[in-house]
């Protein structure tokens, strides 16, 4: 078990806006259209070099106790494994503990609660979702530090608001 950071809310590990264009082009492959991403997370993925950052806590206008930005990941592979670009990411795409595979690049190995396929048509495309061996849900981080128990039945649309910090979804109270 491991933690990593919310990277989406609404789309794949890397935000649909990532530039410049010789950026996107490496990531995305041009199929940048293909990424349902229309809001965005605390942390991100979208500079030169790939390089991992992290936006201020004074864009977090949605609230820091209504705005998740850390749960768990099931690692075993890249996925919760800091050393790696993209193994501290996870998105809000699909709900916690989904029985829908995470969708890789390449790499990954599917387990019991953590089934993946190499079937993102892109490294910017990979949906990794947060996952734990607890029965029934996810521990996660809000920004105000608390930690709470998100059960794997959560309303999508409220689990996507959850990790959102600036679109005016205000108590996204999971």
């Amino acid at each position: 078990m491991s933690y990593a950071g919310c990277f989406s809310p609404d789309g794949t590990i890397v935000e649909r806006t990532v530039g410049p264009a010789d950026v996107a082009s490496d990531l995305y492959g041009g199929r940048q259209a293909m990424n349902p991403a229309a809001r965005v997370a605390r942390f991100i993925i979208n500079v030169v070099g790939n390089i991992k950052g992290c936006r201020s806590i004074a864009t977090v206008t949605d609230g820091l106790a209504n705005t998740v930005i850390v749960s768990e990941v099931v690692s075993g592979d890249y996925r919760g494994l800091f050393s790696h670009t993209h193994g501290v990411a996870y998105t809000h795409q699909p709900t916690p503990n989904s029985s829908t595979p995470d969708r890789s690049w390449s790499g990954c190995v599917s387990r019991p609660n953590a089934p993946c396929v190499d079937a993102a048509q892109a490294w910017g495309l990979k949906e990794i979702a947060a996952r734990s061996n607890h029965t029934g849900g996810v521990s996660a981080l809000l920004g105000d530090g608390s930690v709470r128990f998100v059960r794997n039945e959560v309303d999508q649309k409220l689990w996507q608001a959850a990790a959102s910090i600036n679109a005016g979804e205000g108590s996204a109270d999971v």
